[in-house]
Parts: structure tokens; C-alpha cells; sequence
């Protein structure tokens, strides 16, 4: 029997180089979580000191920080998303294609008999767990591209409301 493209030494590398992305895509967002801690920080120290508030400004400048405080918001749910915990079901709840599974069985007992019924070879369920986990490594990239775009967005016009408050 000839040997299946997703038998070989191929499939492991790509699911091995995909699992490793998982991880940078969690490091990458979690960098952003950080930076973003920081600057929000930063602003929730100067109010809650009290020296300046947004509304004493008014207007325009008060409506660009308020704006981008929402925006920036949301670039921290965005992060936060990224390295959400993602699970997903089998497509048959006889078969143990990931940990989730070994994990939803009832004993160690139960999870031997399960595995010992198993329909899915090797190749198979490699490129189950591939194409589930270049999904998972995608939305997170989306997640973290939106989080850098609002992050920008936000520290803008924090940026335009502070040269405001400077030159008007």
C-alpha cells in the first residue's frame, strides 16, 4: 500500500513548526497585554491623583481621550483574546484526538477503553490536530493585529487631545 502524503515525516514537522507558532503568538500577546498595561496604568495613576482629569478640558480634547480610552479598551480585550485558552469537541465523542478529550473521560479506565477503540490512525489524526491548530494560531494573529491597530488608534488620539490641551 503506497504510503498517504500526510504519513510522513512532512506532517509532523508542519504540526511541530505550528505548535511552536502557538506559543510566539501567545508571547506576542502577551508583550502587547503588557505595554498596554503599562500605558493604561499610567493614565488611571493620573486620575485617580487627581492633578488632571479629561473633563476639565472640555469638548474636543475631552472627547479624543475618552474616545481613545474606549478604543485602547478594546485593543486590551483584543490581546487578552489572543491567549484566550481555545477548546474544541471531536467530531465524534468516541475518538481521542486531543488532550481536551483524554480530559473529558471519566477515568483513566474509561480513557483506556476509548483509546483502545480508536478509528483514527496516526496520519489521520495528525492532520486533524494540524488543521486545528493553524486555526487556533490564526485567530490569534487576528486577534493580535487588531489589538496593535486599536493600540495605535488609541495612543493617537491620546496623542491629539494631549498637543490640544498643549497648544490650545
Amino acid at each position: 500500500m503506497p504510503e498517504r502524503a500526510y504519513d510522513g515525516d512532512y506532517v509532523v514537522q508542519l504540526l511541530d513548526e505550528t505548535r511552536d507558532e502557538v506559543t510566539r503568538a501567545d508571547q506576542k500577546a502577551g508583550v502587547v497585554l503588557f505595554v498596554l498595561g503599562i500605558g493604561l496604568g499610567a493614565l488611571l495613576a493620573g486620575l485617580i491623583r487627581g492633578d488632571w482629569t479629561p473633563i476639565d478640558r472640555g469638548g474636543v480634547t475631552a472627547g479624543m481621550w475618552w474616545l481613545g480610552s474606549i478604543v485602547l479598551l478594546g485593543a486590551v480585550v483584543s490581546a487578552a483574546l489572543a491567549v484566550w485558552p481555545r477548546f474544541r469537541a471531536s467530531k465524534s465523542s468516541d475518538q481521542i484526538t486531543f488532550w481536551g478529550d483524554a480530559g473529558r473521560t471519566s477515568s483513566p479506565e474509561d480513557l483506556a477503553a476509548r483509546l483502545d477503540t480508536q478509528e483514527l490512525d496516526t496520519g489521520e489524526r495528525r492532520v486533524e490536530e494540524l488543521w486545528h491548530l493553524s486555526r487556533i494560531v490564526m485567530q490569534k494573529y487576528r486577534f493580535i493585529r487588531a489589538g496593535l491597530l486599536l493600540a495605535g488608534v488609541g495612543f493617537a488620539l491620546h496623542t491629539i487631545g494631549a498637543v490640544l490641551v498643549y497648544f490650545g
